[in-house]
């Protein structure tokens, strides 16, 4: 999970602000609700087929103006995603959006078995979460805290009903609640396989520059080339898929023919997907 500033979400929703739209009726637009208080509510979404395992992302707006944002990833059918594990969804809520048009949505108070649905939803490995998971809820209460009740009503019997001893109880109770705890994993993990298989999907802050770059290498070969800077990861990222071929660094002398930009100006584009452009300065 990350927070950020997206300026076209955050426009969008704030133009939708004008749009007769309700927190707690269902309607097609991208916009799920306003004027509502974050305690104990979840959003649901009814997305296609084709949003299976795609990234989308939700935006709000708090009472004092502060816009936040955060990733998610699809799941096709009527869905309930849960945000209450985020620090900021508490309080008065603006406006809360999501940057998918054309479905059907809204801001609701999660039933029963919305709170299972939103248990099982897979908690995806992403950029942003690669050192730290945000951890799950089930029925408002953190899933560290149920495992720690597992250990403990799992200890318990152990003791009493199995007559263990009181430290092998323990033992058994505590490897019994981290393979709970290890079970619930391994299913985000097959899920997050079994979608990136099946639908081919990449990460979404990479998938323009990898598309790119993959044919960019087609088409330099084994010629020289070089680049003008990229902004944050996407630069790092070219160098290392385009590794294996020569490559004249910044301030050498080497020719080049071929230059990565993106800001291609009036000279020849031989290959361009979204902002990133091939540019043939002179024949290999």
């Amino acid at each position: 999970m990350k927070r950020f500033l997206s300026i076209p979400i955050f426009v969008t929703a704030v133009l939708c602000l004008t749009a007769a739209a309700s927190a707690q009726s269902v309607k097609v637009s991208n916009v799920l609700g306003k004027h509502f208080l974050a305690s104990n509510r979840a959003i649901e979404l009814e997305l296609p087929d084709e949003m299976d395992g795609v990234w989308f992302i939700v935006g709000w707006i708090k009472a004092d103006g502060q816009q936040i944002g955060m990733r998610r990833v699809g799941r096709a059918g009527r869905h309930c995603y849960d945000m209450r594990q985020h620090p900021d969804w508490k309080g008065q809520i603006q406006a809360v959006a999501v940057n998918v048009t054309g479905v059907r949505g809204r801001v609701k108070e999660p039933t029963f078995l919305d709170e299972l649905d939103m248990f099982w939803e897979p908690e995806w490995i992403t950029p942003s979460t690669v050192n730290v998971l945000t951890g799950r809820l089930l029925f408002s209460r953190s899933w560290n805290v149920i495992l720690l009740l597992i250990l403990g009503v799992s200890t318990l019997f152990f003791a009493g009903f199995r007559k263990k001893p009181i430290v092998l109880s323990l033992i058994l109770g505590f490897l019994f609640s981290w393979g709970v705890m290890d079970l619930r994993a391994v299913y985000d993990r097959a899920v997050a396989v079994y979608e990136v298989e099946s639908h081919h999907l990449e990460m979404p802050p990479l998938m323009n520059v990898k598309k790119f770059s993959d044919r960019a290498s087609e088409i330099i070969g084994r010629a020289t080339w070089r680049h003008e800077p990229f902004q944050g990861v996407y630069g790092s990222f070219i160098k290392y898929r385009l590794a294996e071929h020569p490559y004249a660094p910044p301030g050498s002398d080497l020719p080049a023919p071929y230059l990565l930009t993106q800001t291609p100006k009036d000279r020849q584009v031989l290959w361009q997907y979204a902002d990133y452009c091939l540019i043939q300065k002179d024949p290999p």
